[in-house]
């Protein structure tokens, strides 16, 4: 339930049809305000889809629709105790970014993705995972934004086995 602040009915409140109309109107710009793109997360609706680790380097949901990135959220959080590592390598490189990822739970086939970035307005050279050259794509290779001062890089792969895993983007 959302309160709206609307006037409960009394002497002195305003006519029923008044309040209905202000209290819609505030619901209707919560939803339109929860429904933006946050900066630091490719796509649009309440920023919930970082699953463990942060905006800055984390695992994320992936999917083409809400309903696709809702089943990769849930699948992710429900072994999220399965993800044991995910360091960005150092010494750190302005433009050649480095991840391990450790994975030890059972295989997440509904897609997941990790997010990282790097400082300034920057152009993706290329994005490897163990080796493997990615091409862009929302749920088997890699989607890069920017925030208004970073570069963020999210790998989005389809299935994720138990295992180790090695990215790595190089900006331009």
């Amino acid at each position: 339930m959302i309160l709206t602040e609307t006037c409960e009915d009394n002497s002195g409140s305003y006519p029923a049809a008044d309040r209905v109309r202000s209290g819609m109107a505030k619901i209707r710009t919560l939803l339109a305000y929860g429904n933006r793109r946050h900066a630091k997360l490719y796509h649009a609706g309440y920023p919930c889809g970082v699953v463990a680790g942060m905006f800055l380097s984390g695992i994320v949901a992936v999917g083409t629709t809400a309903a696709d990135r809702r089943a990769s959220r849930l699948a992710a959080w429900r072994n999220r105790d399965g993800f044991k590592r995910l360091d960005r390598c150092n010494p750190e490189q302005p433009r050649d970014k480095r991840l391990l990822l450790a994975y030890e739970g059972p295989a997440l086939t509904d897609g997941v993705g990790v997010q990282t970035f790097a400082r300034g307005k920057l152009k993706v050279q290329s994005v490897t995972l163990n080796g493997r050259r990615l091409r862009p794509s929302e749920t088997d290779g890699y989607c890069t934004w920017h925030d208004g001062c970073s570069t963020f890089a999210m790998v989005a792969m389809p299935e994720l086995a138990a295992g180790e895993y090695a990215l790595r983007i190089r900006y331009r």
